[in-house]
């Protein structure tokens, strides 16, 4: 895996069962990053260029160096997957079997969504008109029907976008993201069947 910081000048890569490693020279040299579990996935904060994190056993990690070193955050987390929103520094959300968390603080704090029982991937979009927070947008579980949602609102409701006869080989992979100029459309990846792309009916 590789994170990329939100100016540009930093990349963290991940190999299979390494330890993470940090170029600041466009990939000529490489220096292993230090406080993280080998295989760890690091993902960069979208906003402050010097930050990034990483989950690993259900412990949130930060970097606040570009990437050099990490230390723990949070705790007793669920073991999962973290996305970095867009355009806010410390916009992070938590995917797993069990539902859906948010933290607007760096990953110090995390809020479970109520409703979302489930979440296999998570993405963002352009805001919907008048609304003060980008759409998010779910492949998950919410309040007992599995599919592909909408939320205009930061996670308070969520909108099905897809219908029990369209289940795109169960969107395996949990790959999804909306369009950052276009409201409404979405791309989701899935397992054979290419990148869907959908828009509003």
């Amino acid at each position: 895996t590789v994170a990329v910081s939100a100016d540009g000048g930093t990349v963290v890569w991940t190999a299979s069962g390494q330890l993470p490693h940090v170029s600041t020279d466009q990939g000529r040299t490489w220096k292993a990053s230090s406080g993280l579990p080998s295989g760890t996935a690091v993902v960069a904060d979208r906003a402050t260029a010097s930050t990034f994190y990483a989950l690993s056993r259900g412990t949130l990690f930060a970097s606040t160096d570009g990437g050099k070193s990490f230390t723990a955050r949070a705790t007793g987390l669920a073991d999962g997957r973290i996305k970095a929103a867009p355009s806010t520094a410390g916009d992070l959300w938590l995917t797993h079997g069990g539902g859906l968390l948010h933290s607007t603080d760096g990953g110090a704090s995390f809020t479970k969504l109520n409703g979302v029982q489930g979440a296999d991937g998570v993405g963002f979009g352009k805001a919907a008109p008048g609304a003060r927070y980008q759409a998010v947008y779910l492949i998950g579980t919410v309040n007992g029907v599995t599919g592909i949602f909408r939320s205009v609102d930061g996670g308070t409701a969520w909108t099905r976008i897809n219908d029990d006869r369209t289940q795109f080989g169960g969107t395996v992979g949990g790959v999804i993201t909306g369009d950052p100029e276009v409201y409404g459309r979405v791309y989701v990846g899935s397992n054979g069947r290419g990148v869907l792309l959908g828009d509003p009916s």
